[in-house]
């Protein structure tokens, strides 16, 4: 049979079981397949697709005649739950939504009672790009285009969050620890969530489409010198996390879970999760980022390490979360923490020598608004959008703002128990304070110097009056790293 020719973008295509596919296998010249995983629900291949079977040629350079695509084939062939997941990207990818920061879908084919999605074949992963440019320049360029990448996967999850889903969410997850179910927060069952921010679920495209430049202009560097340095797109946004797909975490072939790094405290503390479960995850991910462009990838290596406690689920393991979980002297749980080594690797990142105003402000964005062991006092995505959008403005004007040092001290982030204990029993509040902070009307936890004490008993009441256990918990399944079953691996003393 004639191999088919893919045309209209997000197209549908059911294929006869006897076709043959537009589909090159890539040569064996050692290069490593980033797109390439393998899980319980699906598995993503790359291949190369024929130039003449194609109309995609938009997303690739006019001199570029390698097209490479990566395509996820799900497990079952439920129509239903494949649909459900079309749509998403078909939503998300309309022109109204369309957000250059979000991975596109070019087409999907059934073939043999399979279903398929083609998308466009990433350069790297963030964590890869990272790994690869291991000692950035701290120069405005550099600055510049990590702080526009910041706040495009800002704007993209804030579209994200805003999707109505089509079928409500019910959440029936389960956690490492047990067959523990995660309701969904009330009034949260028809907005999207990702549930899985990881520098593994963002990459990078060296290439941005033509189609897509003009979604990128906005600043007034608004030329072809925008583009420079490639693009970062949040990929993995399907149907786990929008439809409440039931996610089992699958054991690794080494017998080691892979670690749920960036999990919000609410998994642990079997709370309620919300879209708000993706600002933890994100924060985690900008420390990350603030890390890498003052010290390099060794350095992130290095607070993986700075971080790591024995694991609750086995001892013999550490994980290097970035919360710690509080228990009395019954091992009875109650509340988390923000674990010391974060703490005191934010102010590292405060007190090395380099760190700019643009740093410090981003690390404070992170321990103030972001890391945060309530939900309800992180800062929601439209706000993040709008502070992120004014550091780019103080930027634009002032390109001394992003790398010339500032030695100003800042203040040291401490957070105890009782504190974090304290802000749990402040009631949320649906009016907004008029001056709290310069971008987020919401309700900030308490910063007084001397916070309540709260008694066991009063903590003990207070759990024992939560909402349901919760049961939407997404968990991640990639390892992170990979690299070995203790982890986080070992690595140098570095200097940040």
């Amino acid at each position: 049979m004639i191999a088919p020719v893919f045309k209209g973008r997000m197209k549908h295509y059911e294929l006869h079981k006897n076709t043959v596919l537009p589909f090159i296998p890539l040569d064996d010249d050692g290069e490593e397949d980033i797109n390439k995983s393998e899980g319980g629900y699906s598995d993503v291949f790359t291949a190369r697709i024929h130039t003449s079977h194609h109309k995609f040629h938009s997303y690739w350079e006019p001199t570029d005649q390698d097209h490479k695509v990566a395509i996820k084939r799900l497990h079952h062939g439920d129509w239903k739950e494949f649909e459900k997941e079309r749509s998403i990207h078909v939503t998300l990818g309309q022109k109204q939504n369309a957000s250059p920061h979000l991975v596109k879908l070019l087409a999907t084919y059934e073939l043999q009672e399979k279903y398929h999605f083609i998308f466009p074949r990433a350069n790297c992963n963030l964590r890869r790009y990272w790994s690869d440019n291991p000692t950035p320049s701290f120069t405005a360029k550099t600055l510049f285009w990590s702080l526009k990448q910041m706040a495009g996967i800002a704007t993209a999850l804030n579209t994200i969050h805003n999707f109505r889903v089509t079928v409500p969410l019910d959440g029936k997850g389960r956690t490492l620890t047990g067959e523990v179910e995660h309701p969904v927060k009330k009034g949260e069952e028809l907005y999207g969530r990702h549930g899985d921010i990881k520098p593994e679920n963002i990459l990078w495209f060296k290439c941005i489409p033509q189609h897509q430049r003009q979604h990128t202009k906005g600043t007034k560097n608004g030329d072809d010198g925008d583009y420079e340095g490639g693009i970062l797109q949040i990929t993995d946004f399907g149907l786990g996390r929008f439809h409440g797909r039931d996610s089992k975490t699958e054991q690794q072939p080494n017998g080691v879970f892979g670690s749920p790094t960036y999990e919000p405290p609410e998994c642990k503390l079997r709370r309620p999760v919300s879209r708000l479960y993706d600002l933890w995850s994100l924060g985690c991910l900008y420390l990350e980022f603030a890390t890498w462009l003052l010290a390099g990838f060794d350095a992130i290596e290095a607070f993986s390490d700075h971080r790591a406690c024995p694991s609750s689920i086995n001892p013999v393991f550490s994980d290097d979360f970035f919360f710690k979980v509080v228990r009395d002297e019954y091992g009875i749980e109650h509340g988390a923490t923000v674990r010391d080594g974060v703490l005191d690797w934010a102010q590292r990142l405060h007190d090395n020598p380099k760190c700019s105003e643009f740093i410090h402000d981003l690390v404070d964005l992170v321990m103030r608004d972001l890391l945060l062991i309530e939900a309800r006092d992180r800062i929601q995505t439209p706000w993040l959008c709008v502070r992120l959008n004014d550091f780019l403005k103080k930027a634009e004007a002032d390109p001394a703002y992003l790398c010339k040092p500032d030695h100003r001290p800042r203040e040291h982030i401490s957070r105890t128990m009782s504190e974090s204990a304290a802000t749990t029993h402040q009631p949320s509040s649906s009016s907004s304070s008029s001056s709290s902070s310069r971008a987020n009307p919401r309700k900030k936890p308490s910063t007084a110097s001397s916070p309540k004490k709260v008694s066991f008993s009063e903590r003990d009441e207070f759990f024992a009056n939560m909402p349901e256990l919760p049961k939407d918990l997404v968990l991640r399944t990639a390892n992170t790293p990979s690299k070995s079953k203790t982890w986080p691996p070992p690595s140098p003393d570095i200097r940040v």
